[in-house]
């Protein structure tokens, strides 16, 4: 566990307002359970007291990349089931397929299979190669 620095929580503080806050602590949630972020825990990070997680940090990254697709997706799929939509978009967030990178091991084949599965249910053609995640690092 790190600190947040300054630009971290000004960007917690930006994409909750462009995603909502319910979206956002969905996202960033990184329990297998479906957990999302206590409201008091993103007010320490909005803040900037809270402490992140190394997983936390590398979900950050990847949801401040992937913000205005995360959105769209959010939007429309507005008439489905919220839990399903928002395990949807973490498994995509979490073990999307990047452009270009062949998954290493089995266990990233996985995960990217669940992403694809999890952008079936969004509505989204797979095949098209333009629903890629960004991945900072």
């Amino acid at each position: 566990m790190r600190r947040l620095s300054r630009a971290e929580a000004r960007r917690i503080s930006e994409l909750e307002n462009q995603m909502g806050s319910q979206t956002f602590r969905n996202v960033m949630s990184t329990s297998e359970s479906g957990r999302i972020i206590d409201p008091r825990r993103l007010a320490r990070w909005e803040s900037g007291r809270g402490r992140l997680s190394e997983a936390e940090a590398e979900r950050l990254k990847n949801v401040s990349a992937n913000a205005a697709r995360i959105s769209t997706l959010k939007e429309r799929n507005e008439g489905k089931t919220d839990w399903k939509v928002n395990k949807s978009l973490r498994n995509w967030v979490a073990g999307g397929k990047q452009k270009g990178i062949a998954p290493d091991d089995e266990a990233e084949k996985e995960r990217q299979r669940i992403a694809a599965k999890a952008l079936g249910y969004l509505g989204v053609d797979t095949q098209s190669g333009q629903w890629y995640i960004t991945k900072r690092g």
